[in-house]
C-alpha cells in the first residue's frame, strides 16, 4: 500500500495494530488467514473509508487419493478411468504413460489404450500454488487369450485328461 500526500495513517492486522509504514512490509507470518485494515487521515482531518485486504498464508500441500478405478489389474479392457480427489480446493494435472501432466478434472477416462502395461499419476495444486506429492496407478492390459490344449488318455474304462494353457 502507498500512502501518497497522507500525513497519518493507521493499519491493524488481525485487529492489532502494527506500524502503518510505506510500504506495509509483513514478514515472518505464520500459516492462516489474516485481515489487514488501513484507515488515512489528510491534513484537513478527514478520514478515508476503511480499506480491508483479505489474505491467507497456506504452506501446506495438498494430498490426493485416487477414490476410484474402473478397471482392475490386470485387465483384458482398452480403457480405465479414475476418480480422485484432494484434500483441500485443488486443480489437478494428470499424465498417462509419460506422456506429459495436463490439466485434468476428476473423473477422467482413458480409452483405446494398447495392451501392456499403463502408468497414471496426477497430483493436485491448490490455491495458493503449492503443488502436491504425486499419486500413481499402474495395471497392466492382456487381451491375448491363452491357448489351451487338452491331452486325453483313455484306458478301457476310464479316461484321464490333461487341460494347460
Amino acid at each position: 500500500m502507498i500512502f501518497h500526500q497522507v500525513p497519518q495513517a493507521s493499519a491493524t492486522l488481525n485487529g492489532q495494530s502494527i506500524a502503518a509504514t510505506n510500504p506495509i512490509v509483513l514478514s515472518n507470518l505464520a500459516e492462516g488467514d489474516y485481515e489487514l485494515k488501513v484507515v488515512a487521515l489528510d491534513s484537513a482531518g478527514n478520514q478515508s473509508n476503511v480499506l480491508t485486504h483479505l489474505f491467507r498464508i497456506d504452506f501446506t500441500k495438498p494430498v490426493i487419493a485416487i477414490s476410484a478405478q474402473v478397471v482392475k489389474n490386470p485387465s483384458n479392457e482398452d480403457r480405465n478411468a479414475f476418480a480422485f480427489t484432494a484434500s483441500e480446493e485443488s486443480t489437478y494435472l494428470c499424465e498417462l504413460d509419460g506422456a506429459g501432466l495436463n490439466a485434468c478434472e476428476s473423473p477422467i477416462l482413458f480409452s483405446g489404450l494398447a495392451e501392456g502395461s499403463h502408468l497414471f499419476r496426477a497430483h493436485a495444486v491448490d490455491l495458493a500454488g503449492n503443488i502436491g506429492a504425486d499419486v500413481a496407478y499402474t495395471w497392466n492390459i492382456d487381451t491375448t487369450a491363452p491357448i489351451t490344449t487338452v491331452a486325453a488318455t483313455i484306458n478301457g474304462d476310464s479316461a484321464k485328461f490333461v487341460v494347460s494353457a
